[in-house]
This record gives C-alpha cells, structure tokens and sequence, in this order.
C-alpha cells in the first residue's frame, strides 16, 4: 500500500518559501535530508516498504489544469500541419535510380493498362495485314521502350523532325531509334496505342469527354498523392496554357460538370489536405469570405497573397 503523500501549495506562504528553497540549491538530495528533519513544516508517513515520497502540486484547482488542457487542445487543431516536411513519401522514398523514380509514378498497372488496350486495337486491325508479324500483339516490355523512344525524341528537341529522320541511317539520324525499334513498328504502335476500352468508349463519352484517358489520368493522379508530401505551406494560383480546340459553346450538364467558381476551384483542390492545418495562400481571384470560412472548418488556414 503506497505511503501517503505530501501535496504543496504555492499560494500558502510556509509552502512557497520551502519550494523556493528547494529550487535554489543545486544539491537537490541535501534538502531532502534536510526536509525530514524538520517536523514542524510537514508531515511523513512511511508506507510498508519504508520509502517517503514527496509530490509538489503545481496547480491551484482541478478546475484551471482542466481550462488550460482544453486550451491547449483547441490550439492544436490548428497546428496539426506545423511539422509537415515537404518531399516524397512511399515508395517514393525507396528509389535509387531514374527509372525506379519513374516507375513510382507511371506503374505497372497503368503500363498492362495501356498494353491491354493496345492490344485490343491491334487485334480490331489485324485483318488488314496479310502477314501475322507486321501485326504482332505488344507488351510490357516493348511499351516501356516506345515511351522511351518519346522520352528521348523530347529530350532531343526534335520536335521539328519527321520519324524518317530520326530514323535516317545517312548520318543525320539518331541511332538510338533504330536500335530499339523499326520506324515501321513505332508508326504501327503509335497508331493503335490506345488507352480505354473502345467498345464502351462512345457509351462513356456521352458523359465525359475526358473518357479516353479518363481511368489513366485519375490512376496518374492518385500516384502522385500517394508519393509526395505537401509541405506545411500551399499555394493555388492559376495558369495559362496554350490549346488549341474547336469552341463548343454551352453544352447540357452532365455527370462529370463541375462548378468553375474560383472558391469551389480551391475546395477541390484542398480535399485531400482537409484536416490538417496546412495554410492555403491565393490571389484575391480566389479569395471569398465564405471560402475562408469552410476551410477553417476544415482547420486550415488561409492567407491572401
């Protein structure tokens, strides 16, 4: 049975001079010795093992150590994101080499996706070829190596090169090219690289137009959330990007319409970091009192760039 214990209390004036004297000796073992040796200033009861315990009480009242742990607690809501270091997170974390960067990012799943639906293609126009091989199905192997063929066609500037030149063998082309593939097998890929399922794609397109890359893209997307970790600061700011597209006008709603507006904009942008007390900055373009309001809901903060 544990021996009974001594509480002190600051605002009684015997109490607050013993604990001040405590607190300025820095042998702290010679004013214990000292204390029980005193009777007049407390009592020590000894337990069944003999052992004296001594417990200071700092506070005043249950009632202020509760008001003082709520608001604390409250605080916090609002700091949650205050130790988010920004950089990669996951898998992410364990690549050592370009490629198994890359391949955290554009996945397996997705690549067999792109091949699957390839393939699919090549076989609605393999009847067109007289002979088996000018037709041959793909694989995961040969589309890591067409994209590679993109990759390094970017790297290279050639934009303003035809495929016959890359390919040329006069001097002028790039080597590399022939030794991965025949310029007839990158044409017949590029023609029947596909990315969904044509058979429903007209059903789906009805409801949104982004149905043929619509599954890749979202894949693409999650990828990115699941490998990198925001900082404790973001920003939203928007950006121009050149297109060019025939202008359709106003189209009817459908499933996949959204709402423009600049704050719901951010709302959607801002869902997957909702709390965590992250602070969003923006331009007046997309500040609005209603915004600021549910993303303190959300516990994050807003500032006004």
């Amino acid at each position: 049975m544990a021996a009974n214990q001594k509480l002190y209390n600051p605002e009684d004036p015997k109490d607050a001079e013993l604990l001040r004297s405590m607190l300025d000796d820095d042998d702290e073992m010679d004013y214990q010795d000292e204390l029980l040796k005193s009777d007049n200033d407390f009592e020590i009861e000894e337990g069944e093992t003999g052992t004296n315990e001594i417990e200071i009480r700092e506070e005043s009242s249950d009632t202020e150590q509760s008001a003082e742990s709520s608001s604390d607690e409250n605080e916090l809501d609002f700091f949650i994101g205050r130790d988010k270091i920004a950089g990669v997170k996951g898998t992410a974390r364990e690549a050592n080499s370009p490629i198994e960067t890359w391949s955290c990012f554009i996945t397996d799943d997705m690549l067999n996706l792109i091949v699957a639906w390839t393939n699919q293609m090549i076989e609605s126009v393999s009847h067109k070829f007289q002979r088996e091989r000018d037709a041959k199905l793909t694989d995961i192997v040969e589309m890591r190596a067409f994209l590679a063929l993109l990759y390094l066609a970017g790297v290279l500037q050639s934009n303003r090169l035809s495929l016959e030149e890359l390919w040329s063998v006069d001097g002028h082309g790039v080597e590399f090219f022939r030794l991965v593939m025949s310029i007839k097998r990158f044409k017949f890929l590029m023609r029947c690289l596909r990315f969904d399922d044509q058979t429903t794609r007209q059903q789906r397109k009805a409801r949104d137009n982004l149905s043929p890359i619509r599954e890749l893209f979202t894949m693409f997307v999650e990828n990115f959330k699941s490998n990198y970790c925001l900082g404790q600061n973001v920003t939203i700011d928007e950006k121009l990007e050149t297109f060019r597209e025939l202008y359709a006008g106003r189209q009817p709603e459908k499933d996949y319409s959204i709402s423009n507006k600049p704050s719901d904009v951010v709302k959607r942008l801002v869902t997957p970091i909702y709390n965590t007390g992250r602070n969003i900055t923006a331009d007046n373009w997309f500040t609005d009192v209603d915004l600021v309001s549910h993303l303190k809901e959300k516990k994050l903060s807003y500032q006004k760039e």
